[in-house]
């Protein structure tokens, strides 16, 4: 194994170790201000589909990419691996992630993060990845205004992939992407996500109304053909134009 390694005591967690997040999968610690390990939760590397996982990491710790905070080793914590690390994004306070975007009236300034966002998104699908969890909490930003993916050792990449949609996966994922992750549901939950930050309205999906969507739209002051787009968008649930297509 050629995958740089931390090593670290189960007693410095919390301790020594700041618990910077928390979810279904896994905690997330500072290490240092240098790296955000993160110690997955009921993981047993003797497992095939654990060792399937520890595989994926060490292939994503050999891509070198912008955009994304992907594992770049692995935790190894009281002589166990059951962990993986990656950079740690640097932040201004309040402006940490996507849901930061709320606070911001500007239309134009809000379409080049999600611009931004949607490039680096496009650049992973081109290089294997379907994200398979795409919500505001999972793209950060960082201390220049750049849009970083984060959380993404749980993603389908290459050769390894999921028979159904996980349970970590959102719920967008669940109503929206079909049996199994694609890059077309990592399209779907996007453009959703796009228009409730564009829209500031948390609950905007593809079941909302043509009169909901209309006076968005009408808010937002897109064109006829930018509306036509966007029409298109919510009117088929397959090969769903990007977002992009809407905002250039």
């Amino acid at each position: 194994m050629n995958t740089p390694i931390i090593n670290i005591n189960r007693r410095d967690l919390g301790r020594s170790f700041r618990l910077i997040g928390s979810g279904s999968d896994g905690d997330v610690y500072n290490y240092n201000d240098k790296y955000a390990i993160k110690i997955f939760k009921n993981f047993d590397a003797s497992k095939a589909r654990s060792k399937m996982k520890l595989a994926k990491i060490e292939d994503m710790s050999k891509i070198r990419t912008q955009g994304v905070a992907l594992p770049i080793g692995l935790t190894i914590v009281d002589g166990q691996i059951c962990g993986c690390f990656s950079k740690l994004v640097d932040y201004i306070e309040g402006r940490k992630n996507f849901n930061s975007l709320d606070a911001i009236d500007n239309t134009r300034r809000l379409i080049a993060y999600i611009l931004k966002a949607e490039e680096i998104m496009t650049d992973l699908h081109e290089r294997g990845f379907i994200i398979g969890d795409i919500r505001r909490d999972n793209i950060m930003i960082d201390r220049n205004g750049n849009p970083i993916y984060i959380d993404l050792d749980n993603s389908v990449y290459d050769r390894y992939t999921f028979d159904t949609i996980p349970d970590r996966a959102g719920t967008l994922y669940r109503t929206y992407g079909g049996p199994i992750l694609s890059k077309d549901s990592d399209i779907l939950v996007f453009s959703i996500m796009a228009l409730r930050i564009l829209t500031k309205d948390p609950d905007f999906s593809f079941d909302s109304s043509r009169e909901i969507l209309k006076k968005a739209l009408d808010r937002l002051r897109f064109s006829k053909s930018e509306r036509k787009v966007i029409d298109e968008i919510f009117s088929s649930q397959t090969n769903k134009p990007h977002i992009s297509s809407i905002l250039r």
